[in-house]
């Protein structure tokens, strides 16, 4: 690791570097990479669910929505109805 100092004004900023290869190794292996970050507004309601939901199937919001997106479109493609 390498420690940098910058001043500006009347601070100083230290910025930690880490090297590429501790940095590869960061964060848990995936199939698919995730880098597409959406942002939704949902009412109370429909947030005390996710979180039930979250807590029931021990996941993270990320991965309930994910799960859902997934369900719905096998019912769509396989004409499934509500």
């Amino acid at each position: 690791m390498v420690f940098d100092f910058c001043s500006h004004k009347s601070y100083t900023i230290i910025c930690l570097k880490m090297e590429e290869s501790i940095m590869k190794k960061m964060g848990r292996p995936t199939e698919a990479k995730k880098d597409i970050c959406i942002k939704i507004r949902i009412d109370e309601e429909t947030c005390k669910k996710l979180e039930l939901c979250m807590e029931v199937e021990n996941l993270n919001k990320s991965e309930i929505i994910r799960q859902s997106i997934i369900k719905r479109y096998n019912e769509l493609i396989n004409g499934e109805k509500k």
